[in-house]
């Protein structure tokens, strides 16, 4: 109860004995550090048997009130050091609550109070039937199709961005958007923010159907590991002034758990980016940009131009999807549009000449099953990982399939490539070893930079943009260092 409430001069042990003679379900909310928690002298609360806590709960189990206790913020239910009103409380069934199933949590616990006080019994009355449907009625009613379920983890555009824009795209029939991955500028946060810059210096263009509508982040938003504590200095500082909607799947790095401050992992990245609503997070501080609502880690983003299947990949070097995931992809290459642009977009790459290889053998036999089950090929495969960029094409079904690394979006250290074997750098176009039909098309390792990709009903092209580099003025124009065109309908490059 709110002991602010009670009134001036009353008991408050009778107040609080009285309030609780009236409730038939109490909620005791236990944190990590409930059990000790100090007062300001440095005593430890529970060990006060005048404190409110204790009285409240002592006094719910004293008198069989139904005691739910709900953890929080991965606190486990505590079993040792109770004081000796609420050793009870630990043979209590305990409800526990997470960042990532906060919705059916919430309902848990309104179905538990329901249960305890009855009310979940008492239902409103139905309105009156008729006894029959008139015959237009039920001529309505047979005609009525079959209306199958809504597909999972879906998140349409026009959710997420002003009806203006959604317009602008529908009318010029063209889609423009920034994807990048591996931006996290830990140790040298100057790079990320050049990199961001010259993104942000992109929605200058004269016309507004050639301004990018969103950044689609490839995964490693934080380094070294995913934890609330990086957020700010990673993500909302870096974007604070990038004017358009940022969407991400995660990295390796995103769900890495600091073995020093245990968290759940993707703890952070579903609080800033799997929000039930837009808000502002705690972890936003000073930025005015708030939470996304994407509908879960791995995803799909419905779009008047394209639909981009999300994958998280996981923390595992090379990938990994458990069985859920990989039945999911199967159904979402068979049911997408066949009348747009199918983007699949993973953060660990199937393919990559760096040095050392960070090829994925496993995300490769991943996507050929997924192609081969659904009968349909992604039109471009988006991944990071690997902190420079790579290009590659990929002739697959009679068709050409571009493979891009773009992991060089913030993160300090570049990767390095592979050379030839006379130790000259790469030569491209460069035929991969061991991989019939796949080749190097284009690579830039030596300075960060973004895509920019456009999509219309008949081609989808990128653009690489690199920016200033060592030695060079920060200031710099970024240079478009690769370009290519994808013709939809054939599915050649030109």
């Amino acid at each position: 109860m709110d002991v602010s409430a009670i009134e001036f001069g009353a008991d408050f042990v009778e107040t609080i004995e009285k309030a609780l003679r009236s409730c038939e379900a109490a909620i005791v909310i236990i944190g990590k550090d409930w059990l000790k928690a100090t007062d300001a002298l440095g005593r430890r609360r529970l060990d006060d048997r005048h404190d409110f806590v204790r009285l409240e709960v002592s006094t719910a189990l004293k008198r069989g009130v139904r005691v739910i206790p709900v953890l929080v913020g991965g606190a486990t239910m505590p079993r040792e050091n109770l004081p000796a009103g609420l050793v009870p409380l630990k043979r209590r069934q305990p409800l526990q609550f997470s960042d990532q199933d906060w919705e059916h949590n919430v309902d848990q616990l309104i179905s538990a109070l329901g249960q305890a006080t009855g009310l979940s019994a008492k239902k409103k009355s139905a309105p009156a039937v008729k006894e029959e449907l008139s015959r237009d009625d039920t001529v309505a009613t047979l005609r009525q199709k079959f209306q199958p379920l809504p597909p999972p983890f879906h998140l349409p555009l026009a959710d997420v961005l002003p009806k203006a824009s959604m317009e602008a795209i529908r009318k010029s029939r063209r889609l423009v958007f920034h994807t990048a991955g591996d931006t996290g500028g830990a140790m040298r946060r100057e790079i990320q923010h050049i990199v961001a810059h010259h993104m942000q210096e992109q929605f200058a263009a004269p016309r507004p159907q050639d301004r990018p509508a969103f950044f689609y982040h490839l995964g490693d938003v934080v380094f070294f590991y995913g934890g609330a504590e990086y957020y700010y200095d990673q993500f909302y500082k870096p974007y604070a002034r990038y004017p358009a909607p940022i969407f991400a799947i995660p990295g390796n790095h995103d769900g890495a758990v600091d073995p020093k401050r245990p968290a759940s992992s993707l703890e952070a990245f579903v609080r800033n980016f799997c929000a039930a609503t837009p808000h502002h997070t705690p972890e936003a501080g000073d930025s005015a940009r708030t939470a996304m609502t994407q509908p879960n880690p791995f995803w799909t983003l419905d779009s008047p131009l394209a639909t981009f299947i999300g994958l998280y990949t996981n923390i595992p070097e090379g990938g990994m999807l458990d069985d859920f995931q990989n039945t999911w992809l199967v159904t979402e290459l068979k049911n997408a549009p066949s009348d747009r642009a199918l983007i699949l977009a993973m953060h660990h790459p199937v393919y990559s000449l760096s040095s050392p290889p960070m090829s994925s053998k496993y995300m490769a036999g991943v996507l050929d099953g997924a192609m081969k089950a659904s009968g349909r090929y992604p039109d471009i495969v988006l991944a990071s990982h690997v902190m420079n960029y790579q290009r590659f094409t990929r002739t697959a079904g009679g068709r050409q399939i571009p493979f891009l690394v773009v992991g060089a979006g913030g993160y300090p250290r570049l990767r390095l490539m592979q050379k030839q074997s006379n130790g000259e750098p790469l030569r491209t176009p460069f035929s991969m070893p061991g991989q019939k039909g796949v080749t190097l098309e284009s690579y830039c390792a030596d300075r960060h930079g973004f895509m920019r990709m456009t999509v219309t009903r008949k081609k989808l092209t990128g653009d690489y943009f690199a920016v200033p580099g060592r030695g060079q003025q920060k200031t710099a124009a970024a240079e478009r260092v690769d370009s290519f065109a994808l013709a939809l309908e054939k599915h050649r490059l030109t």
